[in-house]
């Protein structure tokens, strides 16, 4: 189930980037290449402080950077990230059983703190790049 739903991102992440992430598939940490580190630090660079803020935000609700970056850059969005979050959570509530209304409202809630910190990085980002557009034909100071 995990590497049916998460290669996708793996992928995108991969070509993205230009950095093939290793997969650990015990409780021990996967190592970072320099690769890895060079290519996320050149990212970050172009981002300012609320930007990086809503980031770090992010990463730390979805206790993955991978999944964040996706969200920042429209790959997924934030109810999507929130399910491969959650992947291993609804994987055991689908065999044990589930607390009705528990489960639902910490998606919920992850799912709006992920939305926020979504909506001030684009909001940031979007600030920063906005253009008027004229129409063909159309001049500036009409």
């Amino acid at each position: 189930m995990q590497k049916e739903k998460w290669q996708p991102v793996l992928d995108w992440f991969s070509e993205r980037f230009g950095a093939q992430l290793v997969i650990s598939y015990g409780l021990d940490l996967p190592p970072i290449t320099t690769e890895i580190r060079a290519a996320l630090a050149r990212h970050f660079l172009s981002y300012d402080f609320s930007s990086l803020t809503a980031i770090c935000f992010g990463v730390e609700a979805l206790k993955s950077p991978v999944l964040m970056l996706a969200c920042s850059e429209r790959r997924l969005q934030p109810s999507e990230a929130v399910e491969l979050a959650r992947l291993e959570e609804e994987f055991q509530l689908l065999r044990w059983g589930r607390v009705p209304w528990a489960h639902e409202l910490a998606q919920a809630e992850l799912t709006a703190r992920v939305s926020a910190a979504a909506l001030v990085l684009h909001c940031s980002n979007d600030m920063h790049s906005a253009a008027n557009k004229v129409h063909p034909g159309q001049s500036v100071t009409q």
